[in-house]
């Protein structure tokens, strides 16, 4: 390889980097917010849904972090391939992806309780239902760490080749936890599909049974979200087999999960009026350095403001 070329790759790598550390930074800015938010305003904290949706924040975030974290090796051109805080990155990021994917599907299964069987969703038996279905999401993300930190069981990142995946000696094991993550992504593609069609088509033939207007807002909220997780799982499964497995390939598959990643707090703001209200005032409060408030009296201006507004 040339001078000139080894150039051209290394300030493509540095552009890439750029890309990835700027692109997980500006949706962490924008996210870290809208989960205070859903925890702190009760219209939000009192939702199911909405607790939902705060957990799936969360490891969106986490996920981001690392994607922040990886992007910064990238630029730096660090080789980790073989480090411990590699293995254990991979083995957060694989349990953090698992249990976003397990908390989709729970988000579907409180879909169909809250609205096709909203008469059922006060009933005790429905907690119950909701606390095993948090109890699974945490097992899920507890076993995929401790799986891949085992020896031969790896899921890292390979700067050079801007991948995160599993080595080629690792043991059957590693190949199970690929094909299972697969199968979940698939498994919450048909779920999301089902549901959503059941509910349009519940809402078209019942038309004395309106959705309210946050139900409505939440409706369609998920529905955008499971639009682009349609899109990137016919990405990763169909249209990348189409592109040769190289550097520009890999690096629009990990923009991709990125922005998957990201992608929720634009569309909770750009449908959400109330949200986008509460999430002005925070950055408002937050910069109004000459007037220090309480660490939670930012809340009560917000529930105030808000209510005034109604």
């Amino acid at each position: 390889m040339s001078s000139s070329e080894e150039i051209t790759n290394r300030y493509l790598e540095i552009c890439v980097g750029a890309s990835i550390v700027i692109l997980s930074f500006v949706f962490c800015i924008l996210y870290v917010p809208i989960v205070i938010i859903f925890l702190t305003d009760k219209e939000y904290s009192q939702s199911r849904a909405y607790t939902i949706m705060t957990w799936i924040g969360i490891t969106d975030i986490l996920q981001l972090i690392i994607h922040l974290y990886s992007g910064i090796l990238v630029i730096n051109d660090i080789d980790v391939t073989k480090d411990m805080i590699n293995k254990i990155t991979g083995a957060v990021l694989t349990g953090l992806w698992d249990c976003m994917l397990m908390l989709m599907l729970f988000l579907n299964v409180n879909r169909v309780i809250e609205i096709l069987f909203s008469r059922y969703s006060s009933y005790t038996v429905t907690t119950y239902i909701y606390r095993f279905c948090y109890l699974l999401c945490f097992l899920m993300f507890l076993a995929c760490c401790i799986l891949k930190l085992l020896p031969r069981n790896n899921y890292i990142f390979i700067t050079q080749q801007l991948y995160w995946g599993p080595l080629i000696d690792d043991n059957e094991v590693a190949t199970v936890m690929l094909y299972v993550g697969n199968y979940l992504v698939l498994l919450v593609v048909i779920c999301s599909l089902l549901t959503y069609s059941a509910i349009f088509i519940y809402i078209a033939l019942k038309t004395q049974s309106k959705l309210t207007k946050v139900e409505r807002r939440l409706t369609i909220q998920i529905s955008l979200l499971l639009l682009y997780f349609l899109f990137t799982y016919v990405y990763w499964t169909y249209i990348m087999s189409f592109f040769p497995s190289n550097y520009i390939s890999h690096s629009v598959s990990l923009l991709i999960w990125i922005v998957m990643n990201g992608i929720h707090p634009i569309i909770y703001l750009v449908f959400n009026k109330r949200l986008r209200k509460s999430f002005l005032i925070f950055f408002r409060q937050l910069m109004s350095l000459q007037n220090p408030r309480k660490p939670n009296q930012w809340t009560t201006t917000i529930s105030r403001q808000l209510h005034s507004s109604h």
